[in-house]
């Protein structure tokens, strides 16, 4: 049975975390908070927010809000891609440390 995702508004995002609608554009243009654009407004899935916010360690978000199956779901699908990842070799982690600003990239020949 398909699933339908509910998308939130930039204010109702600003609720959740306790935070102006301001900044909610100001954390997805600098840490990270995911976001999908449909025209020129932005939309978030709540359960994307909310695990966003758990991970800097927030205690504003309103966990229920969230339906409990939508974000078991969600964390069997996670825990289902990392556990099915091919190893990364040592090249592919210098190359990714290097993108995310952690070292520079080496050149190779």
């Amino acid at each position: 049975m398909p699933t339908t995702t509910t998308y939130l508004t930039t204010r109702e995002v600003a609720d959740r975390l306790q935070v102006s609608p301001t900044t909610v554009r100001t954390l997805v243009a600098t840490k990270g908070l995911p976001t999908y654009r449909l025209g020129n407004r932005l939309r978030f899935v709540a359960a994307e927010v909310d695990a966003w916010a758990r991970a800097r360690g927030s205690r504003s978000v309103d966990t229920a809000a969230a339906p409990a199956s939508e974000t078991d779901d969600y964390r069997a699908e996670i825990i289902r891609l990392v556990d099915t990842a091919p190893t990364l070799t040592a090249a592919q982690c210098d190359l990714i440390r290097a993108v995310l600003g952690s070292a520079p990239v080496a050149q190779t020949q």
